[in-house]
């Protein structure tokens, strides 16, 4: 709901003046009979800039600062137009333009400048701004002025006060209201509510600590979660009332301990105890050996609070093979179902990418003491061999043996040559190279033009018109050449020079060097005198048509050969 005032003063006898307050309200106001927000207030009285400001903070609240272009539109539809337009809360504060009610700075999305405005047009500063109520042009958009001229002050009357909202909220005004925006975890009208979370409750050999900076279990309560001895939290290690009413995480868990599993040897035996949960805090387990067999180690083991046995595992001594070690570039997998390499441990193979088993993949130590066969080796995946492109350059890198896994071959063109493919190939795990081998291409340069009256022969070693192409060049007779008569394209793609041309050596014929001729036959008629000057006009247009030629044909991607002008034919 939105409302205006006007006040203005008015003279009424001798020097006696009065203040007539004039309201304009749309039609709900009058329902309701009172409105909470802010109301607008003007005096038809021109002001300095300063002067207005004061008067607006002296009887309401401060000078207007438009929120929106519907707040802008409002204001041009309900205000009276002045001649003298109106101030509006607006200032430019060290070359910004800034709302001084708030000390923000003006956004883009704010304003509402008239075209070409601000320009700062002026024999002053144009540092405040004007608001064209009614104007015919522009109206209801702003400009740029001088803060000493003197318009209507704009003001406006808030109604949020210290305590219309709690100390948790920002009041917003609005146009006819106001909002209390709440503080996080904060409700209410006025935000005099602050968000409650449910009660938690510590689960069995959980220990939870809880701070409550506002109240129990209440917005920005936070809790801490850790376990007895033996046990390991399941879940976050803090919760948080969030401003929803919600935890941020659910409440944790404590579990036992878990210590590594036993392992039984084939030969042997073990009990185990786990009151706790297998291999778990406070497990035992005793250990025994089958005939023929010793154990080596603790007989009783237990899993202690820190998730470790008390001793290694024992073991039952058996047949032992000699100690495997894992290939170069390769990987070993091994069982020791009686001990580390002892009967019945059996090893796996397998390669790094790009690398091939040679030998077998599995070994089994017997009841000899012997591998069942030699230990695997790995060696690199072949690709093929590169050769090296003409007028190449290759250079090549073998980490793991020539044209094999991880080979790079880097590629360059000789002086004149561009690279026509990959800079760079890699052999792949696959025995594929990474693309194709890259060739070298002639540098090319744009054909030249053939001279008006001359010709031109060129010579294409590596292609026509790229490099070390030669063209030479020659006019016809009667004509003189200017410029080099040989260009060579060079290593950058461009000619040693600019294109010829040919020159008509025959003398100039000029009007110039007929006037000696009529200044010497002063005796001549009138009609002498114009048939000399028609004579030399011919002879000019004569020259003219001699002086224009065209090409045959196009020069592009031409062979080897004479080119010529069609002046010659």
């Amino acid at each position: 709901m939105k409302t205006g005032a006007n006040q203005h003063s008015l003279s009424i006898g001798g020097g006696f003046s009065c203040l007539w307050l004039f309201t304009i309200m749309v039609y709900e106001l009058m329902l309701v009979g009172r409105i909470n927000g802010w109301t607008y207030h003007h005096i038809k009285e021109n002001m300095e800039w300063t002067k207005a400001r004061d008067f607006c903070q002296e009887h309401y609240t401060d000078m207007v600062a438009i929120q929106n272009k519907a707040e802008n539109q409002y204001l041009n539809d309900f205000l009276p137009f002045v001649p003298s337009y109106y101030w509006i809360g607006i200032r430019k504060v060290n070359s910004v333009w800034t709302w001084i009610g708030t000390n923000k700075t003006l956004t883009k999305e704010e304003t509402n400048w008239a075209p070409v405005e601000p320009n700062n047009k002026g024999k002053n500063e144009e540092d405040c701004v004007e608001i064209y109520v009614k104007r015919k042009q522009n109206p209801g958009m702003w400009n740029d002025i001088s803060c000493t001229r003197k318009k209507n002050p704009l003001c406006y009357q808030a109604s949020c006060q210290n305590s219309t909202c709690s100390s948790h909220a920002e009041c917003v005004e609005t146009i006819g209201n106001y909002t209390c925006r709440c503080d996080k975890g904060y409700y209410g009208i006025n935000c005099e509510h602050v968000v409650e979370c449910n009660d938690l409750l510590a689960p069995e050999r959980v220990i939870m600590d809880c701070t409550d900076p506002i109240g129990n279990f209440r917005y920005s309560s936070t809790c801490d979660f850790h376990c007895e001895a033996g046990f390991t939290l399941k879940g976050k290690q803090r919760a948080q009332c969030a401003e929803t009413g919600l935890w941020t995480e659910q409440t944790p868990t404590c579990e036992a301990v878990k210590c590594r599993d036993l392992e039984t040897s084939v030969v042997g035996s073990k009990k185990c105890s786990d009151p706790l949960g297998d291999f778990s805090y406070n497990s035992t387990c005793d250990f025994s050996c089958d005939e023929g067999f010793e154990l080596r180690g603790l007989r009783r083991l237990e899993c202690g609070a820190s998730g470790e046995w008390t001793a290694q595992t024992p073991s039952c001594t058996a047949v032992k093979c000699s100690h495997l070690e894992t290939p170069a570039q390769g990987i070993m997998e091994c069982n020791h179902p009686t001990g580390d390499f002892s009967f019945n441990s059996t090893c796996d193979f397998s390669c790094a990418e790009g690398f091939e088993l040679l030998g077998l993949k599995s070994l089994e130590c017997g009841a000899s003491g012997e591998w069942t066969a030699q230990t695997p080796s790995c060696a690199a995946v072949n690709c093929s061999r590169l050769e090296i492109p003409a007028q190449g350059i290759m250079e090549c890198n073998h980490p793991t043996g020539d044209f094999s896994f991880n080979s790079t071959c880097n590629f360059s063109c000789a002086e004149g040559f561009e690279l026509l493919g990959s800079k760079s190939l890699e052999c792949g795990a696959s025995g594929e190279w990474t693309a194709q081998t890259p060739s070298c291409a002639a540098v090319r340069c744009d054909a030249p033009e053939i001279p008006n009256s001359g010709g031109m022969n060129c010579s294409h070693p590596n292609g026509n018109f790229s490099y070390s192409s030669t063209c030479n060049f020659g006019c016809m007779d009667g004509f003189w050449l200017n410029g080099s008569e040989s260009l060579k394209c060079d290593s950058n793609g461009a000619w040693t020079g600019p294109a010829p041309t040919c020159q008509d050596s025959s003398p100039k014929l000029s009007i110039e060097n007929h006037i000696p001729i009529l200044l010497a036959s002063g005796g001549l008629s009138l009609i002498s005198a114009v048939s000399v000057i028609i004579w030399i006009a011919k002879q000019l247009r004569k020259k003219a048509k001699a002086s224009k030629f065209s090409l045959l044909s196009d020069t592009q991607n031409k062979p080897p050969g004479i080119y010529k002008s069609n002046s010659e034919v």
